[in-house]
């Protein structure tokens, strides 16, 4: 059982609080006093983080008419004193024990059981999407007051991970996050206040969240609730459409996720026949004053292995973040390399402006190969100090849409055993313009030539395959791009697959 400890500015003060004897006890009707206090709204969290709604500037943290609170020593909830709108501060009133000190949660429907002054409590695993906000019932608050004074200043119990979806993003139906080293995300938990700091502890947790739309997610930010602490290998996000396709997110460096902290990934990109995987690595952290030009070489021979980079597989990009000088009205950002400390080959100087914190290289050929050879990358320039260098990296890959799939032997010298699919259950009637058709299979050792037809539903050769397709033995792939006539052919009523010497394992295609 991993136990997590969040300390906060309220959880300090309820330490100085006389609450060493509590006087929490089983509740009973007899014993049950009417209480009210007065409720403070969790503090915004950084970003755009919310308790139950965002207000319009997208910061203050608001209570809404019928919230309520599980307080510890009441049978009943506590419900918010406000009849209408929303405001930063309230009154919540109901019955509990008389005590020393008064712990609570929100919201009331969070909490199982109380047991003592630990509460148990519930996050979900699947979480509902809504829109610039959080759905019913994520956002969980914990408070402590001494019965003096009655006044409950609630702190976010959870951390954030944010998203957005914008009109580029397309038809989004699931956002999945997962713990890379298996540490629980949600579930369920305990929250112990008995020496007046929080104590987490999770008692059945899940090592992946998800968020699922009723169709497509509208355009809009949306955050997952998660147990704050370390996740030591990072976290991956994955984004589905309807169709299957897929783009990741990978953040494979430790992460620690605060209460009351968003973690934002960002803007979800298109889905349409790509598949994206993004890997975040932080390559160096700490702090380098570059003054008036003093290089950081710790990137240089031999301190960062750039030949791993491929660029063919995707782009890469440096992310370096900086603090300027304020006392200085210019800021200079420059790269060089290793040898002789050249400036990098393909890199201009980079003047920075106020405010600004970070800098953003897309790597290309020319610099990685001038890395390669002179000995790695030096980081200087004048009246700023790096803390980190982030080395982004992505693999695009087409989205491979299977239309068959099996073992399926066209040996016979007649060509009486092709593979059909043509008829009514048409697989391929949502086949994108302009795709291109791929067949995957093997060549049989026992004959001596190898042959592919690409028919139509009529066993007409498509006319973007105008031809028998010769193989070469040992050759496991061939692919076609189609015209819009074969596409609005295969569409409407599929194919016909034939040829001799093969035995066809997959038929699928990508846009």
């Amino acid at each position: 059982m991993k136990t997590i400890r969040i300390i906060s500015a309220a959880a300090a003060a309820a330490m100085l609080i006389a609450c060493a004897k509590e006087n929490i006890i089983t509740p009973s009707s007899q014993e049950l006093s009417p209480l009210t206090f007065n409720a403070v709204a969790a503090g915004s969290a950084s970003d755009d983080a919310t308790k139950t709604v965002l207000a319009e500037n997208g910061l203050d943290v608001l209570w809404t008419a019928y919230d309520a609170i599980s307080v510890c020593g009441a049978a009943s909830p506590f419900t918010s004193d406000l009849a209408e709108g929303s405001s930063a501060e309230t009154s919540f009133s109901g019955e509990a024990l008389a005590a020393d000190v008064y712990y609570a949660v929100y919201p009331y429907s969070a909490v199982t059981s109380w047991d003592g002054s630990t509460a148990a409590i519930e996050l979900p695993a699947v979480q509902a999407p809504a829109s610039n906000t959080f759905a019913d019932g994520l956002s969980i608050c914990y408070a402590s007051t001494s019965a003096e004074d009655m006044a409950f200043r609630f702190e976010h119990l959870l951390g954030y991970v944010k998203f957005t979806i914008d009109e580029n993003s397309g038809a989004v139906s699931s956002v999945k996050i997962s713990a890379n080293g298996g540490e629980s995300l949600a579930g369920a938990f305990t929250v112990a206040f008995s020496d007046g700091i929080p104590s987490v502890a999770v008692t059945e947790g899940s090592d992946e969240i998800s968020m699922v739309a009723d169709g497509a997610f509208p355009a809009g930010n949306y955050y997952f609730a998660m147990l704050p602490g370390t996740y030591a290998q990072g976290l991956t996000v994955t984004f589905s459409n309807a169709e299957g396709q897929t783009a990741s997110k990978s953040m494979n460096t430790s992460l620690t996720l605060e209460a009351g902290k968003i973690q934002n990934i960002g803007t979800v990109a298109r889905l349409d026949g790509i598949s994206t995987d993004v890997n975040e690595r932080v390559i160096w952290e700490g702090s380098h004053n570059c003054g008036s030009w003093s290089g950081n070489q710790d990137l240089a021979w031999g301190g960062f292995g750039w030949s791993s980079i491929d660029l063919s597989e995707g782009p890469a990009t440096l992310v370096v973040d900086v603090t300027l000088d304020n006392t200085q009205t210019y800021w200079q950002f420059m790269l060089q390399t290793g040898t002789s400390w050249k400036d990098l080959a393909g890199f201009t100087q980079i003047d920075m402006v106020s405010g600004q914190s970070e800098v953003t290289v897309p790597l290309t050929q020319t610099m990685l190969d001038d890395l390669v050879t002179n000995n790695g990358l030096i980081i200087t320039g004048s009246n700023y100090t790096f803390t980190k260098v982030t080395l982004i990296t992505e693999s695009v890959y087409v989205s491979e849409n299977t239309v068959w799939e099996g073992t399926h032997a066209l040996l016979d010298k007649e060509w009486q055993n092709a593979i059909n699919l043509s008829g009514t259950e048409n697989v391929f009637q949502d086949i994108a313009d302009g795709a291109t058709i791929h067949v995957e299979y093997e060549t049989s050792p026992d004959t001596g030539y190898w042959q592919l037809q690409f028919n139509d539903s009529n066993g007409h050769m498509l006319t973007s395959i105008p031809e028998v397709e010769g193989l070469t033995a040992g050759s496991v792939h061939t692919s076609h791009l189609l015209n819009d006539v074969d596409i609005a052919s295969v569409r409407t009523s599929g194919m016909i697959l034939n040829g001799y010497g093969v035995i066809v394992k997959r038929i699928y295609w990508t846009e």
